[in-house]
């Protein structure tokens, strides 16, 4: 725990910057980053996934592409700076993908986790103003990483309002 805080402390500002950039709810992408990662950049997921945001190949060319740069090296993806760029970058995608449905966070959360076609095949709802809970969110793995992160964003307020 001491260096879970340790390591948020070292990440704060540039996290800060990356989701105001991004018009992103800090305390959200503080969240995915302590699901993610446990906000450790020298993170590697068993599927290939780097750094604080747990950044996928896919995603970093659709940000170069996007954004007309030069694809990071994947060893630029463990930099704090670049990482948060292009993961606040596809959450922000995520969250605009489903802005006025009710349940935007959900479905951001889920496309970040399991992929926009996965999201929109399986758990769009018809109608955008149908609420939507994690636990409808069919794949196992995903449902618990949605809950997990609005628990963890949930204590991240409380802690922010004593």
């Amino acid at each position: 725990h001491q260096q879970e805080n340790w390591r948020l402390q070292q990440i704060s500002d540039i996290l800060r910057q990356k989701a105001a950039k991004h018009d992103l709810d800090y305390t959200l992408v503080q969240a995915l980053i302590w699901k993610e990662s446990r906000y450790d950049s020298q993170a590697i997921g068993n599927k290939g996934e780097i750094g604080l945001m747990q950044i996928m190949d896919g995603a970093v060319s659709d940000w170069a592409r996007v954004n007309k740069q030069p694809k990071p090296k994947k060893s630029d993806l463990f930099d704090p700076s670049t990482n948060l760029e292009i993961g606040c970058w596809y959450l922000a995608n995520a969250c605009r993908h489903w802005s006025g449905y009710q349940s935007q966070k959900i479905l951001a959360l889920a496309e970040y986790n399991a992929g926009k076609s996965n999201v929109d095949k399986l758990w769009k709802p018809a109608d955008p103003a149908t609420k939507i809970h994690p636990s409808d969110i069919t794949f196992p793995s995903t449902r618990s990483y949605i809950s997990q992160i609005i628990k963890k964003q949930h204590s991240i307020l409380n802690a922010s309002n004593d």
